[in-house]
């Protein structure tokens, strides 16, 4: 839990983007809205700690709509904090974003395909990174 968000990693690398939202939408979720870096930290921390790491980390909830800008899965723009790496977003054509998993840029972002470049191993696609509002019950009577 970091805030109000709690956050599950599902360790399984997914080629499509869409496949890793539409499990976190089962969960009653969706694919993570970073917005601050002690987020971000929080998140590459617990993904530091999966069984499955992969240089290509997790999805995020980051898409590319036809005005070429960043959105969140919630449709809201990406405005304030980001974590892109130092030549990132690099490419109009990838059109989703995902966090680095480990190296030099581990914890940054970068754009990517949607669809996990069929060139590379599918076991390096990005992991799941799922968030969803936590209605925890207040242990402090306040």
């Amino acid at each position: 839990m970091q805030g109000n968000s709690c956050f599950l990693i599902i360790d399984t690398p997914t080629v499509h983007r869409h496949v890793a939202r539409k499990k976190c939408q089962q969960f009653g979720g969706d694919l993570a809205k970073i917005t601050s870096a002690i987020e971000n930290q929080f998140i590459f921390d617990l993904l530091r700690k999966q069984n499955t790491i992969t240089l290509y980390g997790v999805w995020l909830g980051l898409h590319r709509k036809a005005d070429t800008k960043f959105y969140w899965a919630d449709d809201t723009p990406l405005t304030g904090y980001t974590a892109w790496g130092a030549t990132e977003p690099s490419s109009l054509n990838e059109k989703c974003g995902h966090m680095i998993g480990y190296g030099q840029r581990g914890g940054k972002w970068n754009d990517i395909s949607c669809t996990f470049p069929a060139a590379f191993h599918p076991s390096t696609a990005p992991v799941i990174l799922c968030q969803k509002e936590c209605n925890l019950p207040n242990i402090l009577g306040n």
